[in-house]
């Protein structure tokens, strides 16, 4: 079981490796990506994104669809 400290460290580094640069944006699902931080609900991956933009660490964009979140 993952905290939320190490899923958060888990999620900046799946962002470093799939972006294609500075400034760039990606789509995130939870329903696809919520295996990659270790999350069990999507409601616990939006934690962990919403702790994120609130830091300051992602931006958030408009998503393209309900359940994508751009980044």
């Amino acid at each position: 079981m993952c905290f939320l400290k190490e899923q958060a460290d888990l999620l900046i580094r799946w962002l470093a490796e799939n972006l294609d640069g500075p400034g760039e944006t990606i789509s995130v699902k939870p329903s696809k990506h919520k295996s990659v931080i270790g999350a069990k609900t999507d409601k616990g991956f939006d934690l962990i994104l919403e702790h994120l933009t609130e830091i300051g660490l992602v931006k958030k964009t408009a998503p393209q669809t309900f359940e994508e979140r751009r980044m």
